[in-house]
């Protein structure tokens, strides 16, 4: 009799190794459009960065943010503010993130908004630091763009989900 265990499953790409293949300009443009409600990632401009991944690369970086269960349906939308979907044909919007502020964490974050008074490294660093895996951010060096965004802005970027860290 053959012993069968169980194949150990491959650990699923992250945001960063999605987009490692993607040309600079379209990741940091990606990653500067992003939209934050109430700690989960809202909207983000993906034209460029779906025109550089395959199908199944495209599907993995929707998972990858936790927006697997996004049809094509959300496409042409991105999230303008707590509960405003609107029409905006190069972006993609969760509409369940997409929704009013709650106490925890007070409302909505442009990640353009959050690093726009750092120097271009210091940006770019930052930038180059945000990682998903799972729906769950990953990274996201906090530290790096401190000095430039203020204390409303630094609270409303979720925390870094260390327990989905690779081991």
């Amino acid at each position: 009799m053959v012993d069968r265990k169980p194949k150990a499953q491959a650990p699923k790409p992250s945001l960063k190794s999605l987009l490692a293949k993607v040309p600079d300009r379209v990741r940091i443009g990606f990653l500067e459009s992003m939209i934050f409600i109430n700690g989960k990632l809202a909207s983000a401009r993906i034209y460029d960065v779906k025109q550089n991944l395959t199908s199944k690369e495209y599907k993995a970086l929707k998972m990858s943010v936790g927006w697997g269960g996004l049809g094509e349906d959300a496409s042409g939308y991105a999230c303008k503010g707590p509960g405003a979907c609107t029409l905006m044909k190069d972006y993609i919007c969760a509409p369940l993130a997409c929704k009013g502020p709650t106490p925890k964490f007070g409302g909505d974050l442009s990640v353009a908004w959050m690093v726009r008074n750092a120097p271009k490294p210091i940006r770019t660093k930052f930038l180059h630091s945000i990682d998903y895996r799972d729906g769950q951010l990953i990274g996201g060096d906090r530290k790096v763009i401190e000095p430039y965004a203020n204390n409303q802005e630094l609270a409303n970027f979720p925390k870094v989900q260390r327990s989905m860290l690779p081991q």
